[in-house]
């Protein structure tokens, strides 16, 4: 299976796990360490905050990685300034400069194992006459929820952005503080609120347990619609 981060450099990913540290290296010179979740990475042995007073951390959502790219580029000795009015990031290093804009992503593809593939928990959501190819993570609050499968949720709208279900047994809750929410990413709100992201955005100050994906969101808001919705979750 492949994964992506997001951001400008080429560079090289080493992924341990879909839930578990990954570690980047520029050169022989820089090699930077960072864990989903935590806000502190190690660059070159030395432990830092990536943001410090904030709790910014990579993330992953609808398969891939992303890593905060002020931090990661500063890092590897580039110049980083942002520009409010034109909404446009510009990455600088000695002469060399790019500019991105605020809604511009650069993929790097990245390869993991199969033991990776083989933690993950396929399952396939219906919503009506449509079906999706969906997959858990591997860590403790898919997996007990997996154990629940399969399940029929009557889900609520939510924001014009997600549907919702309050689940009376509570599960394992991991929360993290996404910076962004793709289609198709499937969360878990304190821990009773099974979650489904059908609209991508960036969430002001929630937060979230991750605990898996839809593989190709495709249609998935056509088949939400704008209110409540019957969704079967099977194995």
């Amino acid at each position: 299976m492949k994964r992506f981060f997001a951001g400008f450099l080429s560079l090289t990913i080493a992924a341990a796990n879909t839930m578990g540290c990954i570690a980047e290296t520029n050169t022989d010179e820089t090699t930077i360490v960072m864990e989903i979740g935590s806000p502190t990475a190690t660059v070159n042995g030395v432990e830092t905050e990536i943001e410090p007073g904030e709790d910014v951390s990579p993330v992953i959502s609808e398969g891939r990685t992303l890593v905060p790219l002020r931090f990661l580029a500063e890092s590897l000795g580039f110049e980083v300034e942002w520009d409010a009015e034109t909404k446009q990031i510009t990455i600088t290093k000695e002469a060399d400069s790019k500019i991105l804009e605020e809604d511009e992503i650069y993929e790097v593809e990245t390869e993991t194992t199969d033991e990776d593939d083989e933690n993950m928990i396929n399952i396939n959501i219906s919503i009506g006459d449509k079906e999706f190819e969906a997959v858990l993570y591997d860590n403790k609050t898919a997996k007990a929820f997996a154990e629940k499968l399969p399940v029929t949720y009557d889900m609520s709208e939510l924001n014009g952005n997600e549907k919702y279900f309050y689940m009376e047994d509570s599960l394992p809750a991991d929360d993290i503080d996404p910076k962004i929410m793709n289609t198709g990413d499937i969360m878990l709100y304190d821990s009773n609120y099974l979650t489904i992201f059908y609209d991508t955005f960036v969430p002001s100050y929630y937060s979230y347990t991750p605990m898996g994906y839809i593989v190709n969101p495709d249609g998935l808001s056509e088949a939400v619609g704008s209110g409540d919705v019957t969704v079967t979750i099977t194995k």
